[in-house]
């Protein structure tokens, strides 16, 4: 499958949950869709890097540490009545983890067909609002600190 633009993908909330770590498990749990997304930020494992200079030969050298998926950014347009973006608001009131899914619009054609869909767990960290200007739209920008691996799961 080739290269494709982010038009036509959604990002979702689900529950909160602090032990979904298979595909499976992800799938099972119910979503909603967050409304009015306009940007989804990068996301994805980084090692930390991990430093060792012998006195001897005065060589930093690098190693892996630990894995950090990263905090999403999401800018959003503001929708109170938006059912995904109030999940949103009640899980930035919460300390525990909540599921997350992305959905690009690759699917396939044939039958049965899906989208690429990432999944994952994280805290909801900020909702803020950006009012701007009067040639702006009102917008929230969210983020969410990515506590798990993140699955991805290839489209048919």
């Amino acid at each position: 499958m080739g290269v494709d633009t982010a038009a036509g993908s959604n990002f979702y909330i689900g529950p909160a949950n602090e032990v979904a770590a298979t595909q499976t498990a992800y799938e099972a749990l119910s979503y909603v869709e967050v409304g009015e997304v306009t940007n989804v930020s990068e996301f994805g494992d980084e090692a930390n890097i991990v430093t060792h200079t012998a006195l001897s030969d005065r060589r930093v050298r690098k190693f892996k540490g630990s894995y950090d998926a990263g905090i999403i950014t999401l800018d959003i347009g503001h929708d109170s009545a938006d059912t995904g973006q109030v999940n949103l608001d009640t899980a930035l009131a919460s300390d525990s983890d909540y599921a997350f899914k992305v959905t690009a619009d690759d699917a396939g054609t044939g039958s049965p067909s899906s989208p690429s869909t990432w999944f994952f767990r994280g805290k909801v960290t900020s909702v803020r609002t950006t009012i701007g200007n009067a040639e702006n739209i009102v917008m929230l920008r969210a983020t969410i600190a990515i506590n798990s691996p993140i699955i991805e799961v290839a489209a048919v």
